[in-house]
């Protein structure tokens, strides 16, 4: 009889390990990882309603823009990089054009100038001879009338010359450099557009599906999808994460507490009493 007690109790103790350990386990949840559709971007996502939403996101736009910048180049990673959008410098004249356009400024404001006073004394003196003739003229009134009126069609066209910018003349050596630096101008812009639009696509892949579906549901959503601009993205995208996040917060922490009492285990080196 005794011998059987024995071997119960050596039966019990082999159910777990020779510590204790293998009494109340609870088995261990496996957290699913999120990825988004981009390979090289692996679980660099954009999320909600998660506790360390926000630090992902940002952790997510500095990996994107390092992502795209490599792609696409320095322009549109720049503009992903400091949240300003990207602007291309407008072409400026051949530095020989500039070097006399201050001299051909003045000279042409000058000349501006003259005309505009020339043609004020004209009108002056035509409408002195006009007030001087007599009423049973008629003639001689509706020809000066119609002076007076030439003239101040005339004066009216330079003064709106003396307040327009001034074309500056080129040499056909300059025409054609300024051709090229208008140019590579448009490209620049027109390859920026497109690659703001390359940038948005990848940005919205790494978006989780219940993070689109919350942006589909905003208000800004046809705009921002029109414009396809990827700063207008990142501004509606931290909005809803936040707000969202912002709403499940405390939820959040009341599971965590629940689970914290459910898994308590007690400590090894407890002893059993006697």
């Amino acid at each position: 009889m005794a011998g059987r007690g024995r071997n119960n109790r050596g039966g019990g103790a082999g159910r777990g390990d020779s510590s204790g350990r293998g009494r109340g386990r609870v088995p261990t949840r496996t957290k699913s990882v999120k990825t988004g559709l981009t390979k090289e971007l692996e679980n660099n996502i954009f999320d909600l309603g998660e506790r360390s939403s926000a630090d992902l996101m940002q952790n997510t736009q500095i990996k994107i823009a390092l992502y795209i910048g490599g792609l696409y180049g320095g322009d549109i990673m720049g503009e992903l990089d400091t949240k300003k959008e990207f602007v291309t410098t407008q072409p400026t004249f051949p530095e020989s054009a500039e070097s006399r356009r201050l001299k051909y400024e003045t000279m042409i404001r000058a000349q501006q100038t003259e005309a505009v006073d020339s043609l004020t004394k004209k009108i002056s003196r035509v409408q002195n001879r006009l007030a001087s003739t007599p009423f049973t003229e008629v003639d001689a009134i509706e020809q000066l009338e119609e002076e007076v009126s030439q003239l101040q069609v005339k004066l009216l066209r330079a003064q709106y010359d003396a307040s327009s910018d001034i074309e500056l003349p080129l040499t056909e050596e300059e025409k054609g450099e300024w051709r090229q630096s208008q140019k590579a101008y448009a490209d620049r812009v027109q390859k920026h557009l497109l690659n703001q639009q390359k940038a948005f696509a990848i940005i919205i892949g790494q978006c989780t599906q219940r993070l689109q579906d919350k942006l589909h549901d905003d208000s800004q959503w046809e705009k921002v999808n029109k414009n396809q601009k990827p700063l207008e993205l990142y501004t509606l995208i931290e909005r809803v994460v936040m707000k969202q996040t912002g709403d499940e917060y405390p939820p959040h922490n009341l599971v965590d507490n629940l689970l914290a009492v459910l898994t308590m285990k007690q400590q090894n080196n407890q002893s059993n009493p006697q």
